[in-house]
């Protein structure tokens, strides 16, 4: 299962965990990227929406090959 809440990258020096980003965050950041990279986009905010409802929609679709 994938949580989006877990770390994309943890990392864990001197027993010391970093998580930086979430799944969800950075599978967020990937599809706004390529939102952006359309020059017919002009309306930012809502490519920003766009981004976190199509991560929600990979996360739930890599749940479901889960199960």
């Amino acid at each position: 299962m994938t949580d989006p809440n877990a770390p994309a990258y943890p990392l864990n020096l001197n027993d010391v965990t970093e998580t930086g980003l979430t799944k969800r965050e950075y599978f967020a950041g990937l599809v706004f990227q390529g939102l952006l990279s359309d020059p017919n986009v002009e309306k930012i905010p809502i490519a920003a929406k766009a981004a976190v409802e199509y991560a929600d929609f990979l996360i739930e679709a890599l749940n479901e090959g889960a199960e």
